[in-house]
């Protein structure tokens, strides 16, 4: 006779409870819990730095004052012109990429910054001449230390040119040769006048340079 043998699987559970999909472990519920309560106490101090900050964001948008961006658009000619045999007179500016990048330099240059700038007399503009905020500042603490000095008229001027660099932007059109001259200020009016002022005096230059080949 043949013995039968049957097992018994025995399963142990060693206390830990399983987090099911339909049940929160308690770890869980203590974690939100002390975090509900967390916020219950800071509720005040939560509030108040909130508020803080959105009107610190409203009174900044109030002191920041608006400024208009605007483009003059120049098209660099690539073409080569040849009225005599020699291909060094009159030439263009050249096809390649290089060439196209050398006209955005001259444009940004300080030279023709200075021209515009004498051309629409913006040396007695406010908005070139007046310190910033932090300028002021600053100026203020050396008039107090005694060591503010009076600054002579290139300097002034230099500082104008900076300032008015910052608010001219010159960049080529992708891979085409168009080049976008922008320039930021903070009246619409100025921003055009400004930006059409570069361009024409780009332009008055390519056509003395070739005037004078």
């Amino acid at each position: 006779m043949a013995a039968t043998h049957s097992s018994v699987a025995v399963e142990l559970d060693d206390g830990r409870a399983s987090d099911s999909p339909g049940h929160a472990s308690p770890r869980a519920l203590l974690d939100l819990r002390g975090f509900w309560l967390f916020l219950r106490r800071r509720a005040r101090l939560i509030a108040g730095t909130t508020v803080a900050l959105m009107t610190l964001a409203v009174v900044t948008l109030f002191l920041i004052p608006p400024r208009y961006t605007a483009t003059a658009v120049l098209l660099a000619d690539p073409r080569q012109q040849r009225v005599v045999q020699s291909e060094a007179v009159l030439s263009g500016i050249g096809s390649d990429a290089a060439a196209v990048e050398s006209q955005v330099e001259l444009i940004e240059s300080r030279s023709l910054a200075l021209r515009v700038i004498r051309d629409l007399k913006l040396e007695e503009d406010p908005e070139f001449t007046e310190p910033s905020l932090i300028g002021k500042a600053i100026g203020h603490v050396r008039e107090a230390l005694g060591l503010a000095s009076a600054d002579d008229e290139m300097t002034r001027l230099e500082k104008i040119v900076d300032r008015f660099a910052d608010a001219l932007k010159v960049r080529r059109r992708g891979l085409t040769y168009v080049l976008e001259v922008t320039f930021v200020s903070l009246d619409p009016m100025k921003a055009a006048r400004i930006a059409n002022a570069v361009a024409e005096s780009y332009l008055n230059d390519q056509v003395a340079a070739k005037y004078e080949a």
